[in-house]
């Protein structure tokens, strides 16, 4: 019994026939392009091209000049939404993490209703005890200087002390 690989080796080994040409396979016949009687087709932009060029209508390098961000106006937001909150507030180590993360979301959320849309808004709070101690905080971030920005508030009490930038 022969297996499959050796029966293919022997057809690629089998000897010319009577007529003296090695085995061949079928010919097919020449492919021929299907014309359309009318020539409308050659005008019309296909899918791929129709998306291209809605894309590059819709996207933007920079934001519009009433879009851009307004530092003056962040901090604002950002001062009121920690006075409203933390007002006669006391520090509480064990409910302070929900509170920055409670914090954190309004402050974006305030700042998304102000018309920043095409904006990525990334906000950080930091609270403490005012222990008679000072506080540094550092951010960096890589933006294109012409169009990013930051802002940032604070809030001071006698049991508490918050940070927040935008």
């Amino acid at each position: 019994m022969q297996s499959s690989q050796q029966r293919g080796r022997q057809a690629r080994t089998a000897a010319p026939s009577s007529s003296g040409s090695a085995l061949q396979p079928p010919s097919k016949p020449p492919l021929t392009p299907v014309i359309p009687h009318n020539d409308h087709w050659l005008n019309r932009p296909d899918e791929h091209e129709q998306d291209a060029q809605t894309q590059r209508r819709r996207y933007k390098m920079a934001p519009d000049e009433k879009q851009r961000f307004r530092c003056s106006q962040i901090a604002g937001v950002i001062e009121r939404v920690l006075q409203s909150a933390l007002q006669g507030q006391l520090y509480d180590e064990e409910r302070s993490r929900e509170l920055t993360a409670h914090l954190s979301e309004e402050i974006r959320k305030e700042v998304k209703q102000l018309g920043y849309e095409r904006h990525k808004v990334v906000c950080h709070v930091y609270l403490g005890q005012p222990l008679s101690q000072g506080i540094e905080i550092s951010s960096q971030f890589l933006g294109n200087a012409d169009a990013d920005s930051w802002a940032m508030g604070t809030f001071h009490s006698d049991a508490l002390l918050a940070a927040a930038s935008v």
